[in-house]
C-alpha cells in the first residue's frame, strides 16, 4: 500500500475513533450536577395549603412561585427519566425551570425543551443527566402555550425523557 493512502486510512479511522467515542461515550458516563433548587413555600401562615401560582400576601419581600410541575418519565423503553420539572417565578419576575432529583438516560447532544405540542422552545443544553438543575426561560415567554418539558437528544433527534407540565 502506498504511504499516502495509508495516511488517509490512519486519519479516517482516528476520527472515526473520536466520533465513536462522543457519541457512545454518554452511554457509560454520568454526569451529577447539584444546583440550588428555588424554595417555594407550600403552606400559608396559617398552615393552609398553598394553591399553585399564588404569592403569599405576608412574605415581604416576594419569594418565589410555582407556576407549574410535572413529573418526568421516559420516552421509550431505552430512554429513561425520572424526576420533577418545576416552572418557578423567582422574586423578581423572572422565570426558571428546576429539574428535581432527576434523572435521565444519557447520550449526546441533549437539550431541556419546553414543548407546545407543534413547537419546541430550546432553554440550552443539559448540564448533566442526573442531579439537581437550573434553565433560565427567556423573557417574556408565554407559558400558556407549553404543555411539557422535554430532554432532547439533538444528535439523533430523539426524545429521551419527558414531564408534562
Amino acid at each position: 500500500m502506498r504511504r499516502s493512502t495509508k495516511v488517509v486510512l490512519v486519519t479516517l479511522a482516528t476520527v472515526g475513533v473520536g466520533v465513536g467515542w462522543w457519541l457512545g461515550s454518554p452511554l457509560f458516563l454520568d454526569r451529577t450536577v447539584d444546583e440550588a433548587i428555588p424554595v417555594i413555600p407550600t403552606t400559608t401562615n396559617a398552615g393552609a395549603p398553598l394553591p399553585v401560582a399564588e404569592q403569599p400576601e405576608t412574605t415581604e419581600p416576594a419569594t418565589p412561585v410555582l407556576i407549574a410541575s410535572g413529573t418526568f418519565a421516559g420516552a421509550d423503553d431505552f430512554h429513561q427519566g425520572s424526576g420533577e420539572a418545576s416552572v418557578i417565578r423567582l422574586a423578581d419576575g423572572s422565570l426558571v425551570l428546576t429539574l428535581a432529583d432527576f434523572e435521565v438516560t444519557n447520550g449526546p447532544d441533549l437539550r431541556v425543551t419546553i414543548f407546545d405540542g407543534s413547537d419546541y422552545l430550546d432553554l440550552g443544553a443539559l448540564k448533566g443527566n442526573i442531579g439537581n438543575q437550573n434553565y433560565v426561560i427567556p423573557p417574556g415567554t408565554d407559558l400558556a402555550a407549553f404543555e411539557s418539558v422535554v430532554i432532547w437528544c439533538r444528535a439523533f433527534d430523539v426524545p429521551f425523557a419527558v414531564a408534562p407540565l
